[in-house]
């Protein structure tokens, strides 16, 4: 993860206020969660905040060395902000009003290693709202790329081990068990009786 990145989520999370990271770097951390290569890296920090809490995340940033670039007042004079925009030499932040045209609501975030993130249903509904008003090639690319990803399954976990079924003869009261052994890689586990079933002919049926 970039460095300054790192800086600017501990920082945000110090403040005890509720954000979210979205744009390209959301995109990215949902790709690493389901094991995926991004189709294009981040390029600047987008965070969605409550717009009574830009004044906020502005002294946070500005004591980061980042300098104020331009707020976009929202359409219809109205006096709320969508967006602010904060500059510090190649990076650049977006601070984007929560539930606004720009970006979605707060309530729609999941956790990813301990930093909240824009749902990907969220993400899709916003690239989607994007694109119905105006065809834009970066939208389009980063809509089809969360749209698979979304449909694509989740990464398999890794094996516990091997399950061997074992019959018994037919003569045998146990009719069957299940034995499971740890990776070669793990230190082997004596087996145990995780629960007992009585069998139709009076005998205990064990399973592990």
């Amino acid at each position: 993860m970039n460095t300054e990145f790192k800086s600017i989520l501990k920082a945000f999370k110090n403040t005890g206020l509720p954000f979210a990271v979205t744009g390209s770097w959301a995109i990215k951390l949902h790709a690493e969660k389901a094991g995926l290569q991004p189709h294009r890296e981040p390029h600047d920090f987008d965070f969605i905040v409550s717009d009574s809490n830009y004044s906020d995340f502005i002294s946070v940033l500005s004591n980061l060395g980042y300098n104020f670039s331009e707020g976009m007042p929202l359409l219809g004079g109205r006096k709320r902000i969508n967006r602010v925009a904060m500059k510090k030499g190649s990076y650049e932040i977006d601070l984007l009003r929560a539930g606004s045209s720009l970006a979605p609501s707060l309530n729609a975030v999941i956790k990813y290693k301990n930093t909240p993130i824009a749902s990907i249903n969220s993400l899709i509904s916003q690239k989607k709202e994007i694109l119905n008003n105006l065809e834009n090639k970066k939208a389009r690319m980063n809509y089809n790329f969360l749209v698979a990803m979304h449909k694509s399954p989740p990464p398999s976990p890794k094996p516990f081990g091997l399950v061997t079924f074992i019959k018994s003869p037919s003569s045998s009261p146990r009719p069957f068990r299940i034995r499971m052994k740890r990776s070669p890689s793990s230190s082997p586990v004596k087996g145990r009786n995780l629960f007992k079933t009585p069998s139709p002919n009076g005998t205990k049926r064990t399973l592990f």
